[in-house]
């Protein structure tokens, strides 16, 4: 799998799944555990690990899935680690990640590139809630962490967005961090969202 993905996330991948299988093993004796002398001891055991490596298969192919597919869009969708910025279809603007997970005090009115979902919108309205995914490797287990995004629809693109948007239609997005604005999760905190006005907006 190495072998189909950037350096740099072939080297992430590799110590993830290092610890995947730690974690995998390690659940899996819990099982053995159970039935310990017993004769499906070691059969409950390797039925888990047989499930267990069929869904991070999956999980794998779809990693691979989406990096082929960012590495396909190179000349028109680019993410450089070393400078931080992403290029999409000839508009660059920062990693937006950042201010997504940490929104700022004060919006600088930067260009920021995000791809995401459409998570809550209306006909009619020209702001959206847009949800993005990141995977933090920073821990043990690589965790997905989800934040929101407010997006602005200019009235050049507003014809665009109406006939094409769809609720968890896919998009790509290079827009100026002009706000913040406030939602609140499904347990009931109130959260901070950056907005973003599109100057570059793409429905996938």
């Amino acid at each position: 799998l190495r072998g189909q993905v950037s350096k740099e996330w072939g080297n992430r991948l590799l110590k993830a799944q290092r610890l995947w299988i730690q974690f995998r093993d390690t659940n899996c004796k819990l099982y053995e555990m159970q039935y310990e002398g017993g004769a499906v001891a070691p059969i409950m055991s390797a039925d888990c690990a047989l499930q267990m490596t069929a869904i991070r298969a999956t999980e794998l192919a779809n990693f691979i899935q989406k990096e082929e597919s960012a590495e396909i869009a190179s000349s028109d969708n680019v993410g450089s680690p070393e400078t931080g910025i992403i290029t999409m279809n000839g508009f660059s603007g920062k990693d937006g990640h950042s201010i997504v997970i940490s929104p700022k005090l004060r919006p600088d009115e930067d260009l920021y590139a995000i791809s995401g979902s459409i998570a809550l919108a209306e006909d009619g309205e020209t702001v959206f809630l847009g949800e993005v995914e990141k995977w933090n490797y920073d821990g043990l287990i690589p965790i997905k962490e989800f934040g929101y995004v407010g997006v602005k629809i200019p009235k050049e693109l507003q014809d665009y967005y109406f006939n094409n948007a769809r609720i968890n239609g896919k998009f790509d997005l290079v827009g100026i961090y002009v706000d913040n604005t406030k939602y609140q999760t499904v347990d009931g905190q109130e959260k901070t969202a950056p907005v973003l006005e599109a100057i570059y907006f793409v429905i996938k």
